[in-house]
């Protein structure tokens, strides 16, 4: 796992409060507690964290659903 994905599978992990070992890339955060409160925590979190913007029509709780999407998008982010 590349630096990246490791800071934001940390971010996720530290707010759902679980293990890395507990939650796979592909699996639904809303069965680990995901809800609207913790996704503007992670989202706000990964902005500071790598100096990103995410552009407001992609903040979605959609495009929060796994570890893949969110990697996925903020490697989308930091493109533009």
């Amino acid at each position: 796992m590349h630096s990246l994905e490791k800071s934001i599978t940390k971010i996720v992990l530290d707010v759902l409060e679980f293990h890395e070992e507990e939650i796979g890339i592909h699996d639904c955060l809303e069965n680990y507690g995901m809800d609207s409160i913790k996704f503007i925590m992670i989202s706000v979190q990964i902005e500071n964290m790598l100096d990103i913007s995410i552009a407001d029509e992609k903040l979605l709780l959609d495009n929060f659903s796994t570890l893949e999407s969110i990697i996925n998008l903020v490697k989308e982010s930091k493109k533009n």
